[in-house]
């Protein structure tokens, strides 16, 4: 949501055109954020600033930064803020302390809109974005550029906002079919990225985007309404230019009807790509939870693209055991899809990378246990205290107490009252110790290189680390670990590469921190030989900071 709300708000800023959105706040009152300010329909919205007084506006200046006869002004006042309330909007790309200030000051000339947005994103979300009185339904052969496509699974909370990035069209009339792309972040906290085609089509296909049994929540494609002065007051209006393409809220059967119909709407992927695609998605909310272990939308959209490889499997001949079998970790079991409404554990935005990692530590001592014990979920428990006793107290087992965090409702948490234990979904997953109990193939083989190599900076060639394989067989899976010592590893970019194929292990999306640790599973190699040469590639993007590969491993299964 945060992507969809900077983009309007930066697209009305630089165009100078009126923009807001409206809410109800806690107390039943109607409040306005827009260009006049933050408001009632009476006056100023509690002890809100008087944006054109208290902040400047230096969009005058243009002209002159553009010319290279004026330099580019900075608030500082601006530029030392964070998001309220937010721990994780760092930018350290602009300084070490730098917060969601810092990036505000440095794209608008307009100090009163960065303003405006770190009050913004902290009182606006999915939520409202699916309110009718700020955008509306759109007709899937209407969909373009700029639209958003909404999932929601529930009528409060959070949902999963994405931004149409493109929309082609291909033929007209009957004939008429679309490519169209999004993308999805958490601006400015995580920067968008952008998914494929194939993906994509999974995200308007997906049920929470307004599909019949969720299609009460105002989740599928929006668009945004847009202000216009009437009679003296600014109101949210569906442009004339739109009507062929409005679609009311009370069409619920016709709204219901929108994810159906893209799947003939969007052209047709193969499902080799649309497999790749859908392993590809469920990599990157791995990713995030590896950062942000308790985001319950991370994990619920990992188990959605799940579902996606599960249906492109099918079409392969492939069973849900098989794809399980194929593209599961024990990380997916671990930090299994929580429900939102029942769960504590979906209010904490604040744990942490070395959480992730203590609780996965645990749970692979546990797996080298002589019978399979099915792994432990990362969830709130009826334990007598904030629900995590067990996870704290082997981090204080193992002498790092001091990293885990302890539970804080970060955001709106009514499940908290009359909570028992978290909730896991019902989700059909083959149970772990399926994999575990099966006749274990022959051969987990290990190597090392230890040679510490410096990594050369700002230099798109990189270097590559050899490890020679003399094991004959076919790899069933791979896992590396590694360790580097860099200023700032959000610059590298990190492969593994064997016969010719370059799997991503890392693609700068940790925080800017000395060391990198990396520990886990990767996948794109299955059934080639193991024999040969593997590199770790790893390559620096950016100037400035410098680092080195310390040392790196390769595990093998071989049959």
């Amino acid at each position: 949501a945060e992507v969809a709300i900077f983009l309007r708000v930066a697209f009305a800023s630089w165009h100078h055109l009126p923009f807001f959105m409206e809410a109800v706040d806690g107390n039943g009152q109607r409040v306005y954020f827009g260009h006049f300010g933050i408001r009632t329909a009476d006056g100023r919205y509690g002890r809100m600033a008087n944006f054109k007084t208290a902040y400047n506006d230096y969009s005058e200046m243009a002209d002159a930064i553009k010319a290279g006869e004026a330099s580019w002004p900075s608030d500082a006042t601006l530029a030392g803020r964070g998001i309220p309330g937010a721990s994780d909007d760092s930018q350290p790309m602009i300084g070490p302390n730098a917060k969601a200030g810092a990036y505000f000051d440095h794209v608008f000339l307009n100090k009163r809109v960065g303003y405006f947005l770190l009050m913004n994103l902290v009182y606006f979300g999915s939520i409202n974005l699916a309110d009718p009185v700020n955008t509306f339904h759109i007709a899937p052969e209407s969909t373009r550029a700029g639209d958003t496509l909404l999932h929601r699974w529930q009528r409060r909370g959070i949902g999963h906002v994405m931004i149409v990035m493109e929309a082609d069209r291909l033929g007209e009339g009957d004939e008429l079919q679309m490519e169209a792309t999004v993308a999805s972040g958490s601006m400015p906290r995580r920067q968008p990225l952008w998914e494929s085609p194939a993906s994509s089509k999974g995200q308007f296909t997906n049920r929470y985007a307004g599909g019949p049994e969720y299609v009460e929540f105002n989740g599928g494609l929006k668009r945004w309404r847009i202000a216009e002065n009437i009679n003296g007051r600014w109101t949210n209006v569906v442009s004339q230019d739109f009507g062929d393409d409005f679609i009311s809220a009370s069409e619920r059967p016709r709204l219901a009807e929108r994810p159906g119909q893209y799947e003939t709407l969007l052209t047709e992927i193969a499902p080799e790509d649309r497999l790749d695609a859908m392993a590809a998605i469920v990599e990157q909310h791995r990713e995030h939870l590896r950062l942000y272990p308790a985001s319950c939308v991370a994990r619920n959209n990992r188990e959605n693209a799940f579902d996606e490889l599960y249906a492109a499997g099918a079409d392969m001949g492939l069973s849900r055991e098989d794809i399980d079998a194929q593209y599961r970790l024990l990380e997916d079991y671990v930090f299994a899809a929580l429900e939102y409404g029942e769960s504590k554990t979906c209010c904490w935005n604040s744990s942490t990378s070395d959480m992730h990692q203590l609780v996965v530590d645990y749970n692979r001592e546990l797996a080298e246990q002589p019978v399979c014990q099915e792994p432990v979920v990362f969830k709130a428990r009826d334990d007598g205290g904030d629900g995590y006793e067990l996870f704290r107290e082997y981090a204080d087992s193992v002498g790092k107490g001091d990293l885990w965090v302890d539970w804080s409702a970060d955001e709106n948490c009514p499940q908290v009252n009359g909570w028992v234990e978290d909730v896991l979904q019902e989700r059909h997953v083959t149970p772990w110790c399926e994999f575990q109990n099966e006749p274990s193939e022959p051969g987990s083989h290990s190597f090392h290189n230890n040679q510490t190599i410096p990594i050369p900076d700002n230099d798109p060639e990189g270097i590559r680390s050899p490890i020679e394989v003399d094991v004959v067989g076919e790899v069933r899976a791979v896992e590396i670990d590694l360790y580097i010592s860099h200023t700032y590893n959000g610059d590298l970019l990190i492969n593994l590469i064997k016969d010719g194929i370059a799997v991503e292990v890392y693609n700068g999306s940790g925080p800017g921190n000395d060391v990198l640790l990396i520990d886990h599973e990767v996948h794109g190699f299955e059934g080639i030989d193991a024999a040969g040469t593997w590199e770790l590639e790893v390559i620096d993007r950016m100037a400035i900071d410098e680092g080195e590969l310390e040392e790196w491993s390769l595990h093998l299964e071989v049959r």
